[in-house]
């Protein structure tokens, strides 16, 4: 166990126990991931009951790591698993077969070592993302997708409000950080219990009068919509990821006009190439990405049919580097 002394919440700052599995590898895998050299090992659940607390990974931390505590989206089987199992005295383990983990990857040790709510009050400050959490409202009607953090989903802000207020530690939003709510953050927390609250993009499942459709999964290619409704040209598959939309897809043909009901992100075919990232759309047109956030504006036509829409592109990087690509610099 290890007590946190300033573990920040709505009401100030705290103590915080925390356990940690310290095993060798262990500590030098989680030290390694989260680019922190003083982190103890891996913090391991704090909540839930028998057979999960104390049982798994912490899920703030480790999200879809596949030893966390509940599953969200997309498993992966890390090198601190691995570590582990190596630890017990069992195991032989190639660590080249571990899955890339991109939650938490490099972020330090603020990340680690305190709240979500401190880490969100360091990137506002400082005016930068407060991804890998979030603060968009998941409200019932509401259409509006992003995209998980590895882009494998396309995902919605799982912050909602509770009946009651979430317990001290917990309270993860300061005064002014949901935007459009002024009063009762202390209400506001993330979907998941388990990862102490802190909201984040998680894929879900569209249903149709309450039967399961399909899910989020940009990597599944049975997720993939009917041709005639397809109206935003998506492409699912293995080699398949999230991109945000800067505006709604239209579908249209002389007087007649489809509008995309679900917008804001949807599933392209990407490519890591010498000179850009290219993402194809379906219909195999292919679009060159140059830099982050550069906004691709398509009109295309198949079958007849006029495509027009937006796509943000992300960094080289950020899709490519997992598979061991390296992107050439001025793209990156």
């Amino acid at each position: 166990m290890v007590t946190r002394n300033d573990w920040l919440t709505r009401s100030g700052t705290m103590q915080h126990n925390v356990y940690m599995m310290v095993t060798p590898r262990v500590k030098e895998e989680a030290q390694r991931h989260f680019n922190c050299s003083t982190l103890e090992g891996a913090e391991l659940e704090n909540q839930g009951g028998e057979g999960t607390a104390l049982a798994h990974w912490e899920k703030r931390l480790f999200e879809n790591e596949a030893m966390t505590g509940v599953f969200t989206q997309n498993t992966v089987f890390s090198r601190v698993t691995l570590a582990l199992m190596e630890d017990t005295g069992w195991y032989l383990v190639n660590y080249e077969m571990a899955d890339p983990l991109r939650w938490g990857r490099n972020l330090g040790c603020l990340f680690t070592k305190n709240s979500c709510a401190a880490w969100m009050k360091a990137q506002k400050t400082a005016g930068k993302s407060i991804a890998p959490f979030c603060s968009k409202i998941k409200k019932q009607g509401d259409s509006r997708t992003g995209c998980s953090l590895d882009r494998t989903s396309v995902a919605s802000c799982n912050l909602v409000e509770y009946e009651q207020n979430l317990p001290t530690e917990f309270q993860n939003f300061l005064p002014g950080f949901i935007p459009g709510i002024s009063e009762s953050e202390d209400r506001y927390g993330g979907a998941v219990l388990l990862a102490d609250f802190c909201p984040f993009y998680q894929s879900f499942t569209w249903t149709q009068k309450g039967e399961e459709v399909r899910t989020s999964s940009c990597i599944s290619q049975h997720n993939a919509l009917p041709y005639d409704l397809n109206y935003a040209l998506e492409f699912y598959g293995n080699k398949s990821r999230c991109f945000e939309h800067r505006t709604k897809w239209m579908k249209e043909k002389c007087s007649t006009r489809y509008t995309a009901v679900n917008h804001g992100s949807g599933c392209y075919k990407f490519h890591c190439e010498s000179d850009a990232l290219r993402v194809e759309i379906a219909g195999g047109f292919k679009y060159p990405c140059f830099h982050e956030g550069q906004v691709l504006d398509i009109s295309v036509q198949v079958d007849s049919w006029s495509f027009q829409g937006t796509l943000v592109c992300p960094s080289c990087e950020e899709v490519c580097s997992d598979s061991g690509f390296i992107c050439p610099a001025e793209i990156k």
